[in-house]
């Protein structure tokens, strides 16, 4: 990203001239799927039969997850409707103080941690979660937004680091320092149908700007820059 091109320059003094930036992209298998198919398959699976609010990308405390368990349980206190959080990830070290602030937030029965998912069923939760939400302090790039915008999933990111430049105008952005600004945006989402839907238009169109073949070409060209210098 940029925004890592510019740490290098910032942290290192390295000459930004010499670097290239070349964005990442999801995976062909992050795509648009059926609603009630995806449902069917994570009530099955992992036993989640409810809607749901979704975040992928471990549990270190730079992801802040503590903040995402502070908005979503102010967010439960306006909804009539049962949202689910679900939390995806290997169930490690860091995992054991999310589980804490759950314990203390009593929401036992509405978080969802499935543990380690498979890279294969992970379309299913961004596909069929109501929305996803990306609240880290730090991304060199960040890439479980573009997964989940490529899914046409609304998304809510961080306004810091790298994501405002990943995610643009397609999807909505927060200060991850407050958590009553995160509980805003997530309810305008859950409750608001056509909001979502305008969301979700917009994160496919954004998502389709990357592509892997488009790094391919930039990462050859680059190499091929490097060889002619010599």
């Amino acid at each position: 990203s940029k925004c890592s091109k510019k740490d290098i320059e910032n942290i290192f003094g390295y000459p930004g001239e010499k670097i290239d930036v070349i964005y990442e992209a999801p995976e062909p298998i992050y795509a648009p799927g059926d609603k009630t198919q995806c449902r069917e398959f994570l009530a099955a699976k992992y036993g989640i039969t409810e809607d749901f609010v979704l975040y992928v990308g471990g549990f270190s405390p730079r992801k802040n997850v503590k903040g995402l368990l502070t908005a979503y349980a102010e967010v439960i206190k306006e909804l009539e409707k049962k949202f689910l959080l679900v939390l995806p990830g290997k169930r490690n070290k860091e995992f054991d103080q999310i589980d804490a602030m759950i314990n203390v937030l009593n929401l036992q029965d509405r978080v969802i941690s499935p543990g380690f998912v498979p890279v294969q069923h992970l379309p299913y939760f961004y596909q069929g979660a109501s929305v996803f939400v990306y609240p880290s302090f730090y991304e060199g790039f960040g890439l479980p937004p573009l997964e989940a915008m490529s899914c046409a999933t609304p998304t809510i990111v961080a306004n810091t680091s790298s994501l405002p430049e990943v995610v643009g105008k397609s999807a909505v952005l927060f200060n991850p320092y407050d958590t009553l600004d995160l509980a805003e945006k997530m309810l305008k989402i859950l409750l608001e149908p056509e909001w979502a839907h305008f969301l979700s238009k917009k994160a496919l169109n954004r998502a389709k700007k990357y592509s892997w073949s488009k790094v391919a070409e930039e990462t050859a060209s680059v190499y091929q820059k490097t060889v002619s210098a010599f």
